[in-house]
């Protein structure tokens, strides 16, 4: 799914949790140590599994009148691509889009033969179609095209159709210690266990490892994207690149040394840690670190998140080197040392957005490594309690108005931040939790609620306290759907009688008042005279030079009398909202009876 071009000119508090004296740092596997021997897969490793659909064995399978083949496979997957034999011609493209229930189907994509940039050779020398994502899909349509746009026939034409969808959470797998320590900082690097890798796809039958470690000092960085969808789980999309790497192409492991997603989460791409040789880019991934944007840029530009995630593992990749400078490297003269794949081989990789982006991805490696700050200012931090601010906001299966909206939230419901935030449509997203699930919501829908101060869970048995909304709900109980009491004006004074107790995300307290007694929203109640609302029979006090009582509530009604400040008056009537201002009936002995502006009052 396209999103617009974004603005990039700033850092990510998420990624960035301190500034650049130094990095943080993090285990990552270093060459010490590394296994290199078979090992027993683990029980707690998640299992990817992969159906391969093959053309030649569905005869049945018959293409509509403009060449379209549809087929359905057994079960749900997460990614899918498409291989054929390495005698068909070069110019292979096949045209496919996918489909929960074969009737709503995605937008179709093209794809093309995937590169080539690991150690070893492709399996069984066939050819691979570039990975595309797709959600827990059974269905395909596809054409088999050459780059004329006629229709063809694909020598042993099949897909490779996986579920890595088995394996840890997003949430769970982003949390961990960020403290700063001395040195240069390392950023918070996501491990391969922690993502759910599972290593024994590193080994043949025989316990041998496919892909044996090489080190070689790092002399550049170079910048690919991984040519998926944009916006998905990562998670699910690094176990899929990693199985599609490692086993469907047989290479023994993910090529990529580190990868990032669009919130600038950093993951451990190829085994074995700093300086190990990736398989990135053929002969250029010796001496350089690979570095993989999650998502397509060929037409539009990373995330703020997303680009401060790259900056910073950049900077740690490159932290010896001049990120400015220019060196040979291989076949290729004066190689920056912040490159994109397309510097040193015939691609378009990391696309035209991203690519637009490397010098000031430079600039910003090269302020870091200075010691700037590299930290902007987020809203809200994982972890944070927030509270929904709005009727019926959003919750969506992504950062996008495009996601799919999960349910609505009321007014009032509380949640907790699980990661965040990422911009998209010049909205910042955030991961959120609470009693309707998990998903995103724009941080504008939101407002922090400060440690042990959750509106509405403040009252006790026989606070006094009075509605501060329009026609506040009483009910028979605790919940949205019990029965209504009664609807209580703004001002109405009760007294807390139960509470308080958690429904539908909200905090509920039992209150006794002149319509009756029943439960209501806490966070639509204030304290009586604290000055948020006052009910009638409060004692007020005139706080500005004077206050000017008019015979009705509005600047309209005649002026009676001015009541200088520090005099106090009682509250006869409930507020009436005119002219900006909540208008109350109030009274002095001294200076008689009018309506004055609540503005200018405050609790005695």
């Amino acid at each position: 799914m396209a999103s617009p071009a974004l603005s990039i000119q700033q850092f990510n508090r998420r990624v960035a949790i301190q500034a650049a004296a130094s990095f943080a740092a993090m285990a990552t596997a270093t060459r010490s140590g590394i296994a290199t021997s078979a090992r027993a897969q683990s029980a707690e490793e998640p299992v990817t599994s992969s159906l391969t659909w093959v053309e030649t064995e569905h005869p049945d399978t018959l293409p509509d009148a403009d060449g379209t083949r549809t087929f359905q496979l057994e079960a749900p997957f997460s990614a899918i691509a498409p291989i054929w034999s390495g005698e068909a011609d070069t110019d292979v493209l096949i045209e496919l889009s996918v489909s929960i229930d074969g009737i709503t189907w995605s937008d179709p994509v093209t794809v093309g033969e995937a590169s080539h940039d690991a150690g070893p050779p492709d399996r069984d020398g066939r050819r691979f179609g570039e990975l595309q994502l797709a959600e827990g899909a059974s269905f395909v349509r596809y054409q088999s095209l050459n780059s004329r746009g006629e229709l063809i026939t694909v020598p042993g034409l099949a897909f490779a159709c996986i579920d890595s969808t088995a394996g840890p959470a997003w949430a769970d797998a982003v949390g961990g210690d960020q403290d700063a320590t001395t040195g240069v900082w390392q950023p918070p690097i996501i491990s391969r266990a922690a993502w759910g890798a599972n290593e024994s796809y590193r080994f043949d039958e025989n316990g041998v490892v496919w892909w044996p470690l090489a080190y070689q000092t790092v002399e550049h960085v170079i910048v690919h994207h991984t040519v998926t969808p944009n916006f998905q789980d990562p998670l699910v999309a690094m176990r899929a690149i990693y199985y599609y790497h490692a086993v469907e192409r047989g290479w023994g492991d993910i090529g990529y040394n580190y990868l990032v997603d669009q919130m600038g989460n950093v993951y451990e791409g190829r085994y074995g840690g700093e300086n190990v040789v990736g398989g990135h880019a053929y002969q250029y991934a010796h001496g350089s670190s690979g570095i993989g944007l999650l998502g397509d840029f060929s037409a539009i530009q990373t995330t703020p998140e997303a680009q401060a995630g790259l900056v910073w593992i950049a900077a740690w990749a490159a932290r010896n080197l001049d990120p400015y400078g220019l060196a040979d490297f291989h076949e290729t003269a004066a190689l920056p040392t912040i490159c994109g794949h397309r510097d040193v081989l015939d691609e378009t990789c990391p696309g035209d957005g991203l690519y637009g982006q490397l010098d000031t991805i430079r600039d910003q490696v090269a302020a870091v490594l200075s010691g700037a700050d590299p930290t902007i200012t987020a809203e809200f931090y994982p972890g944070d309690t927030v509270q929904v601010i709005v009727e019926d906001a959003n919750l969506r299966s992504g950062p996008g108005t495009d996601s799919d909206t999960l349910t609505t939230l009321p007014w009032g419901t509380l949640l907790t931040i699980t990661d965040g935030a990422t911009t998209s449509e010049g909205y910042a997203w955030y991961g959120v939790s609470g009693d309707y699930g998990w998903g995103y919501c724009a941080g504008v829908v939101l407002q922090r609620i400060a440690e042990g101060d959750v509106a509405g869970d403040g009252f006790a048995i026989d606070d006094k306290v009075v509605v501060s909304t329009d026609m506040l709900n009483l009910r028979t109980d605790p919940g949205r759907s019990a029965p209504v009491v009664a609807s209580l004006p703004y001002g109405t004074a009760g007294v807390v009688t139960d509470g308080p107790v958690r429904a539908d995300g909200f905090v509920w307290h039992e209150v006794d008042t002149d319509y009756g007694r029943g439960w209501a929203v806490g966070v639509y109640l204030a304290a009586r005279g604290s000055g948020v609302v006052f009910a009638v029979g409060d004692t007020v006090v005139v706080d500005t030079n004077a206050v000017v009582l008019r015979s009705g509530p509005g600047r309209a009604y005649r002026d009676l009398v001015a009541v200088p400040r520090g005099k106090e008056m009682t509250v006869t009537d409930p507020p009436i909202r005119a002219d900006s201002h909540d208008w109350y009936g109030v009274q002095n002995d001294d200076y008689g009876a009018g309506w004055a502006a609540g503005t200018y009052l405050s609790p005695a």
